[in-house]
């Protein structure tokens, strides 16, 4: 596939159009039932009923309210949609000026969800089908954060948070790759544990019983719970790595056929020097 064609192609071409949806009111837990069956990392959230679009939701979002239970509070609204002539080029222009992965596609008047545009879409249904040859050294990560193999699993999210990222290598104490951990390891080794609160509050100078009353207020609130032991016990030890004379497209064709959304880049001597991401990809669309 020519790069004149591809930018001839448009969000239509894209997106996935089979979706999986959920819809608001719902709980914390549906979310994580639904994601699992699906093996889905973000779904849209609809209107009641309807197939309006009102949010998206992640693993991320679930991971970074590890408190809140409800769909509505853990639900991204501020969202940037897309129609089904919007062109490649400016898809990809979104997704770099923009920490987002995945952009719905929409009916303008009626706000109704039509499909879906993600960047594994671009990357499986464009880039591992050209012939882009500049290596992946051009595009790879050389400034990431990786963890040690005996980091307790429960502080990986906080890790992540500083880091910005949903995925992060796993080294040992020589500095060689052992594993990769991602948000989807997190949220099937994690549980959801209800916890009590109690707030208590007296009566007021208006009210006749204020010298003795006092009214306490149990509020039950779930929480995702994170157990700490290492991380080597839960992350992805079959690794798919390249090295960094591989070519874009061949990552790509990678990435597709494994699907996976990053591949570390290793030296011959197995020492860990980048990261290419299926986000680092699309660069070579610009």
């Amino acid at each position: 596939m020519k790069m004149e064609i591809v930018f001839m192609i448009l969000a239509k071409d894209l997106m996935s159009s089979e979706l999986i949806t959920i819809e608001v009111p719902n709980s914390r837990s549906t979310v994580i039932d639904l994601m699992e069956k699906h093996d889905l990392n973000e779904l849209p959230v609809v209107k009641k009923g309807t197939k309006e679009l009102v949010g998206i939701v992640s693993t991320k979002d679930l991971i970074r309210n590890a408190s809140e239970d409800q769909l509505a509070m853990l639900m991204r609204r501020d969202l940037i949609t897309l129609n089904l002539d919007t062109p490649l080029k400016e898809i990809v222009n979104y997704i770099l000026k923009n920490n987002v992965s995945v952009f719905p596609v929409i009916d303008k008047k009626s706000n109704e969800l039509l499909g879906v545009v993600s960047i594994e879409d671009i990357v499986t249904k464009a880039i591992a089908k050209m012939d882009i040859n500049d290596p992946v050294k051009t595009i790879l990560i050389s400034n990431f954060t990786a963890v040690w193999e005996g980091t307790p699993l429960n502080v990986v999210p906080y890790i992540m948070k500083l880091a910005d990222t949903s995925v992060i290598p796993v080294i040992n104490e020589e500095g060689k790759l052992t594993g990769m951990i991602s948000n989807e390891e997190i949220m099937k080794n994690s549980e959801i544990v209800s916890e009590n609160s109690k707030s208590t509050s007296g009566g007021t100078e208006e009210n006749d019983w204020s010298w003795d009353a006092t009214s306490t207020l149990l509020i039950t609130y779930k929480k995702l719970k994170l157990p700490n032991t290492p991380v080597k016990d839960s992350m992805i030890k079959n690794l798919i790595t390249t090295v960094e004379s591989c070519s874009i497209s061949e990552a790509a064709k990678k990435m597709k056929k494994n699907d996976i959304n990053q591949i570390p880049i290793l030296k011959p001597s197995g020492k860990l020097i980048g990261i290419v991401t299926d986000k680092a990809l699309l660069t070579a669309l610009k």
